[in-house]
């Protein structure tokens, strides 16, 4: 496995049950929880159990990719999820990677000779000390990785992914690779990313010191217009849904509830009330629909040019 962007941890505490899923018959909607991007032999079980469970369900027809606790990890994850919504190539991102003895010692899976022979075979000059990686070839590597995709038909219904500004390094890519090529629909607040950032972490201890530190060795920049702006803080939902005040005292879950709500047969879509939110970041308005400020200003605008039209023909007379 490879982690293309990890988030620090304390490298001690096991994270339990960091995937599950559960299905609700009545809203017609699979939800896959995943908590962290561990590509393991628990997450590939649990993920062939999921999309089984939704081949043999007909009255599934949306699945909701819960990424808002994900911290990030090893994005195979994301690769092999997606092998049950595309078997089409698809656009990933691009790394710039710095080579180093202690990347080899603690992330031995990116300096492989089969993975260095791999590479030199997609045309990829690593003799520098930092070599470019594109998307084209990691999506290619990635999915010889990942290995042959599962027998089962793909999933042709409606995905959304919830995200929040926990939503962070791999799990932030993911739900990134998703908004890029229009696999599904991102519900909820920003991830905790800039669309470029620092990844593949290193972990130094300093001697004599209970100190520990990290050191970024590679840039991953995901490109694209709609994603990638430099002015951008964060990738950002395609509707945004915040937790307000009532919510948590509620208990209620304001993005699964805004899915949940809009995917009822016989429902109309109903857009969701983000009065009273508290964000710093630019409003979200759900698509198709304009902003009532920009309205009233185009409104105000009319107005004014009514009463100069009005004041001049009355000189005229």
């Amino acid at each position: 496995s490879i982690p293309l962007a990890l988030a620090p941890t304390n490298g001690t505490e096991p994270i339990p049950s960091f995937v599950s899923f559960e299905v609700q018959n009545e809203t017609s909607t699979a939800v896959f929880k995943l908590d962290a991007c561990i590509f393991n032999a628990e997450y590939m079980a649990v993920l062939q159990d999921f999309w089984s469970t939704v081949d043999a369900n007909e009255n599934v027809n949306t699945v909701v990719l819960d990424l808002r606790e994900n911290r990030g990890g090893d994005f195979l994850v994301a690769t092999t999820f997606l092998q049950y919504i595309t078997r089409d190539p698809y656009t990933l991102f691009d790394i710039k990677q710095r080579q180093s003895d202690e990347l080899c010692n603690q992330t031995p899976a990116l300096c492989d000779p089969q993975t260095i022979g791999f590479l030199q075979s997609l045309g990829i000059d690593i003799s520098n000390e930092v070599y470019d990686l594109p998307g084209y070839a990691l999506s290619i590597f990635l999915s010889q990785v990942a290995g042959t995709p599962s027998s089962l038909d793909l999933f042709n219904g409606t995905l959304y992914v919830l995200t929040s500004g926990v939503t962070f390094s791999s799990a932030h890519l993911f739900a990134g690779v998703i908004k890029r090529n229009n696999f599904g629909t991102l519900v909820g607040t920003p991830t905790g990313n800039t669309p470029n950032f620092r990844g593949n972490i290193l972990r130094f201890s300093v001697p004599n010191t209970d100190l520990i530190y990290y050191l970024t060795t590679s840039r991953t920049e995901l490109n694209s217009t709609d994603v990638n702006d430099e002015g951008l803080d964060a990738i950002y939902p395609d509707i945004l849904v915040p937790t307000k005040r009532d919510d948590i005292l509620a208990g209620r879950d304001a993005q699964l509830e805004y899915v949940m709500e809009n995917n009822t047969p016989n429902t109309p879509t109903s857009s969701p009330d983000i009065s009273g939110a508290h964000s710093t970041s630019p409003p979200v308005t759900p698509q198709g629909k304009k902003s009532k400020k920009v309205k009233k200003k185009k409104d105000a605008k009319k107005k004014k040019e009514g009463k100069k039209e009005g004041k001049k023909e009355g000189k005229k007379e």
